[in-house]
């Protein structure tokens, strides 16, 4: 991934930054202004009646193999430099290793500290590229934690679909849904109702 200079941007105040330690706190300071705090209670009630728990989530050898062996080798590598081409051509050697490692961190509820660290940049998203506003932060995260996050969101997904836990009305982040679809069906029931009189 080709890393795009930014700056000379305007801070908050209109101050133009030119340094390198100026720009970074700019931007810092409108990516935290824009972040949105997650509301302390985001499970569903229903939820914690399955008696479900990460420790559960059984991982072999098998699955590692098949998540390692469709990898996008193209994306980047997070802080630990650990590229997926890697992971792929090094799947026979890294698929057993890796199921224990991840047994292991959903059993303990403990997980590697690098893998919760990322890159985070700066990428220019359209208009005065002095204007902190037109950037977006993007994080590169660990590989390896991307492949235990996968893994953890189909296996949760599946229970949360098996028990009926996401609603009918739920199109954002299920699969076989999309905003799109959601916006399409509400369209047919608004035109419904107006041929309904």
């Amino acid at each position: 991934m080709i890393m795009e200079k930014v700056g000379p941007i305007r801070d908050s105040g209109g101050n133009l930054c030119v340094e390198s330690g100026q720009i970074e706190e700019a931007l810092n300071e409108f990516f935290a202004s824009v972040f949105t705090k997650e509301s302390d209670s985001v499970v569903n009630e229903n939820f914690e009646e399955l008696g479900y728990s990460l420790d559960q989530i059984k991982i072999d050898e098998v699955d590692m193999w098949k998540l390692l062996e469709n990898i996008k080798i193209d994306e980047s590598s997070g802080s630990d430099q650990i590229y997926p081409r890697l992971l792929r051509e090094a799947r026979k050697e890294v698929a057993k290793p890796l199921a224990r490692i991840f047994a292991s961190s959903l059993s303990t509820g403990v997980i590697p500290e690098d893998w919760k660290e990322a890159n985070v940049f700066s990428r220019f998203k359209s208009g005065n590229r002095e204007i902190s506003d037109n950037y977006r932060p993007v994080s590169l995260a660990s590989v390896v934690s991307k492949v235990l996050e996968r893994i953890l969101r189909d296996r949760i997904y599946d229970n949360l679909a098996k028990h009926s836990v996401i609603k009918g009305s739920q199109h954002g982040f299920v699969r076989g849904r999309s905003c799109l679809r959601n916006l399409i069906e509400f369209f047919e029931e608004v035109l419904r109702l107006v041929d309904e009189g």
